[in-house]
């Protein structure tokens, strides 16, 4: 069974600047974070900013999607972190 998304919820950590975001295998729910350090790289931006984070991730959901499920390993880890070298190519990070 294939990775799936189907919580389209996410949320921002203020506390680790990221965001969070979940999928599933099969019946095991399986964590994501971006950092916000990726959206403020090509944005520009000095400071995360919460608002402008969720749109970015929003907007691009379906290709960090992707990239979680080309770095997940079945049943290796409860979490991962997507990181720049991850997300390189996807617009508005």
């Amino acid at each position: 069974m294939p990775l799936t998304f189907p919580n389209q919820c996410r949320s921002y950590d203020r506390t680790r600047n990221r965001v969070r975001f979940w999928a599933h295998d099969a019946v095991l729910e399986i964590t994501f974070f971006v950092g916000a350090d990726i959206f403020c790289q090509t944005n520009s931006w000095t400071q995360p900013n919460e608002a402008a984070v969720l749109d970015a991730f929003d907007r691009n959901r379906e290709r960090f999607c992707a990239v979680a499920e080309r770095i997940y390993t079945r049943h290796g880890r409860e979490a991962y972190t997507l990181t720049a070298a991850d997300c390189k190519g996807i617009a508005g990070t």
